[in-house]
């Protein structure tokens, strides 16, 4: 099991952040046009009282081994599904993979402080496993290593758009 754990600057204030983050529009054109990603969608969104709940259906560029990419197929898409809790500021998440989804596990957290004026830290905490014989551990590295890249590259596109507005 690979555990990761990131911390990005984000130049904008903890509220708009979290905003920022469950506008689906906004996200769409980071996604695809920021980052290139194939494909993404939100496929449920429920903004409630006290929570905030999302699936979105997404196909990243595969940057892999490849034994991996093989393994995952040229279509290979993730489903995350999410829950903000709006009171303790927790974003909780698995993603599910579109292939061997029983022998992959991601799931995560996201939490953000405040690091200034207009200014906070996106902190991410991922958990990896892969349970698949002889390419278990490569499967862990290369997930571990697109997470970490994607993960700065959105906070790199985050910023970037932050400072257009």
């Amino acid at each position: 099991m690979k555990n990761i754990v990131m911390r990005h600057t984000i130049n904008t204030s903890v509220d708009n952040f979290w905003k920022l983050f469950v506008d689906a529009e906004y996200n769409r054109k980071i996604f695809l046009e920021d980052l290139r990603y194939a494909s993404w969608r939100v496929l449920e969104q429920k903004d409630g009282a006290d929570s905030y709940v999302q699936r979105v259906e997404m196909q990243p560029p595969m940057d892999a081994p490849g034994p991996i990419k093989k393994l995952m197929g040229d279509s290979f898409k993730l489903t995350e599904e999410g829950t903000l809790d709006k009171k303790s500021g927790l974003y909780r998440f698995k993603a599910i993979p579109s292939t061997m989804a029983d022998k992959i596990s991601v799931t995560g957290t996201i939490r953000v402080e405040a690091a200034g004026a207009n200014s906070c830290t996106r902190i991410t905490e991922i958990a990896l496993e892969a349970k698949v014989f002889g390419l278990g551990g490569m499967i862990e590295s290369s997930g571990a290593k697109s997470t970490e890249d994607g993960y700065a590259a959105y906070a790199t596109a985050l910023n970037k758009r932050l400072s257009q507005t």
